[in-house]
């Protein structure tokens, strides 16, 4: 979203491939709306005002092929986002027994609008 933002402010006429049905990233499906409503997610609309083109549910890879995207625009960026979470590796920061905390509860409420607090991991 940051680079659409610039390359629009330098008139490139960008264009944004975002695998999930809302764009915005993170902000939109991995934080609910009761805790961030939807309408302070101003960026996007920013972004579209400057001219910035975004495709939803594409994948590149899937529904759009590499080889269209050296064919269809003259400079390509791939940024892939925060897609999942990861223990970090400081004190305390594994699981805590079998319950892990996860993106998928948040990406699972704020998508489907179901809660979740998190998910029971297999026992190993």
């Amino acid at each position: 979203m940051t680079a659409g933002h610039d390359l629009a402010l330098m008139d490139s006429g960008p264009t944004i491939f975002e695998m999930e049905l809302q764009p915005a990233g993170m902000l939109y499906t991995g934080v609910p709306g009761y805790r961030l409503p939807r309408e302070l997610i101003r960026a996007v609309v920013v972004i579209q005002s400057l001219g910035v083109e975004i495709r939803c549910s594409t994948q590149v890879g899937k529904n759009v092929s590499f080889v269209d995207l050296r064919r269809d625009f003259a400079a390509v960026i791939i940024a892939c986002g925060a897609k999942r979470s990861r223990v970090l590796p400081i004190p305390n920061g594994a699981p805590i027994g079998r319950l892990r905390q996860n993106c998928f509860p948040c990406n699972y409420y704020a998508i489907l609008n179901r809660y979740s607090c998190g998910f029971l991991l297999d026992s190993p």
